[in-house]
């Protein structure tokens, strides 16, 4: 009788054991997600402040002229367009573990606004100041895309070697807003990966071809040209 109590004793201790880890794990499952989704917020309103930052030097542009503002101008898109960069890896990396919450969709879409904002300045910067820069807008989806994460290694590679005078922006295709279907038949972005370089519609691109695409938009070449 006191050995079937005792085992009565453990099983419960265990069930109590078992519950108290659930809910801790649980507890802990959501601070870390609410605390990653606070920091990703926190940068993205701070991107947020850098776009209103190159909107009012547009406008001082448009008022003053261009040889007013340039230089501050490809410095604020510069840095802006690398905190994107920063910010989109860190949700794609949320994304691949699947560590998140039903924030992250919201975050993913502010982050891609951003993106557009961002490349809409550039274009702006481009034709008022005729910087000697590319930009590649990548498009990539999230499921089933035979050759994305290739394409993506190799955008890194570039970006590495080109620094500031490579801009890029990454679009999932699965983005559902009216502003990225539009984005995508103005471009006749059907499928992915796909790159717009400069204006210009590319599918996949192997290092060697994405470097001669490169070599023919740059005034002052590179040195792989």
């Amino acid at each position: 009788m006191v050995k079937k109590d005792l085992t009565l004793k453990h099983a419960a201790l265990a069930l109590v054991i078992t519950l108290a880890i659930f809910v801790v794990g649980g507890l802990l499952g959501y601070s870390l997600n609410s605390e990653k989704s606070r920091l990703l917020t926190e940068q993205t309103h701070s991107i947020d402040a850098d776009m209103q930052n190159i909107q009012l030097s547009l406008l001082y542009m448009d008022a003053l002229g261009p040889e007013h503002s340039c230089g501050v101008l490809s410095a604020e898109v510069g840095q802006a367009t690398a905190r994107l960069n920063e910010l989109g890896k860190r949700l794609q990396s949320y994304q691949d573990a699947e560590d998140f919450g039903t924030e992250f969709q919201m975050l993913k879409d502010d982050y891609s606004f951003l993106e557009l904002r961002t490349w809409l300045f550039y274009h702006q910067l481009r034709e008022k100041c005729n910087t000697d820069t590319a930009d590649v807008v990548y498009f990539y989806s999230s499921h089933n895309c035979e050759g994305c994460i290739g394409q993506g290694k190799i955008l890194d590679s570039l970006k590495r070697e080109l620094g500031n005078r490579l801009l890029v922006f990454s679009l999932d295709t699965e983005w559902g807003q009216p502003i990225m279907k539009a984005f995508m038949a103005d471009f006749n972005v059907t499928s992915a990966p796909a790159l717009v370089v400069n204006g210009q519609r590319y599918g996949y691109l192997e290092e060697d071809e994405f470097k001669q695409v490169l070599c023919s938009q740059y005034k002052d070449k590179p040195k792989f040209c």
